[in-house]
């Protein structure tokens, strides 16, 4: 019998069953990075300079881990060399084995054809998740999750409501991964006139004023801004640092002089009285959430499941599916 070559050994080495797990535990290992490893907004992951400047808002005693980790492209993982190098594999060995079967099919038993086109189906299925999750992914970060509220997502297919995490633990919603991450400040913002009546706020010139404001403060957005156009006022909070805790102020302005009429620390819940308006301000506790889509987990969780089965059947001993024929008589 002539010795087989080079090539038909590689050949044969490329169908061995176990790489099926390999890249099986190599599509989980990069779904489930992100709950470890943040993940950069999909603008930063397509700029250089919009991923510096993501990573210079983290600490700075960081910085060389931070270096190293972005240079690995751990950050943009579902845009990273990590992603396309698994697509060739999986891609790749579903080409071999698939012509592997072809040419082994009349030779296999009823059992390890069962086998085989469980392992084989599965990465197909694996491939096309993955595919897709490369094309249509998208990542949002630093999402201010209010309590009882809905998280609002600006995705390419419009707008998508989600429910805020009720604990920090991950969440899975509607195909999106939700990651809690750090614990911040939030100020919700209401007015009323000296008679009871409720004025509205506006954040920009020429928005339409609504009657309540929610405000997230962080240590890259330390300051936000409100008007009540219709008594001339402008208000101006700011994140401070107090003996290492933070705290929030409050400023007031005429709107037509900029004189300031009122400075405070703002307590937990409190009311700031001016001449013309009375500002309700209530401190809350806010979780920031990222979120990843991952549009592809229909193909891949069917992958899983076609792979898991054939790993069973394949490793199941012969006696039981014997057995189990016998007593069927």
């Amino acid at each position: 019998m002539p010795r087989p070559t080079r090539l038909e050994q590689l050949w044969s080495w490329l169908q061995e069953d176990h790489w099926t797990l390999v890249l099986l535990v190599a599509c989980l290992a990069l779904a489930l990075a992100p709950i470890w490893i943040p993940q950069a907004p999909d603008a930063a992951a397509a700029s250089a300079d919009l991923l510096q400047a993501w990573l210079s808002t983290w600490p700075v005693h960081r910085a060389l881990s931070l270096k190293y980790l972005a240079a690995l492209g751990l950050f943009t993982l579902h845009r990273s060399l990590w992603l396309k190098v698994l697509l060739a594999a999986l891609g790749g060995l579903s080409l071999v084995r698939g012509a592997g079967l072809l040419e082994a099919w009349p030779r296999l038993t009823l059992r390890q054809r069962a086998a085989h086109l469980g392992l084989d189906l599965g990465l197909l299925l694996l491939l096309i998740g993955g595919l897709e999750q490369w094309y249509f992914s998208h990542s949002y970060t630093s999402l201010p999750a209010w309590p009882g509220e809905t998280l609002s997502l600006p995705t390419p297919a419009g707008l998508r409501l989600l429910t805020a995490p009720a604990s920090s633990r991950p969440a899975w919603q509607q195909g999106y991964l939700l990651l809690p991450r750090q614990t911040g400040i939030g100020l919700r913002v209401e007015a009323h006139d000296p008679q009871g009546n409720a004025l509205h706020l506006i954040t920009r010139p020429q928005e339409e004023g609504q009657t309540e404001w929610h405000f997230a403060f962080t240590p890259e957005t330390p300051e936000a801004y409100c008007a009540l156009p219709e008594v001339g006022l402008v208000f101006r909070f700011t994140l401070i640092n107090r003996a290492g805790q933070a705290a929030l102020a409050v400023e007031g302005y005429r709107q037509s002089s900029g004189q300031l009429i009122s400075s405070l620390e703002i307590q937990r819940t409190m009311h700031l009285f001016t001449e013309k308006a009375v500002l309700n301000l209530t401190r809350l506790d806010v979780q920031y959430v990222d979120a990843i889509s991952y549009p592809g987990w229909p193909w891949a969780a069917g992958g899983t499941v076609l792979l898991s089965l054939g790993w069973l059947v394949k490793l199941i001993p012969i006696e039981f599916f014997t057995r189990l024929s016998w007593r069927r008589r």
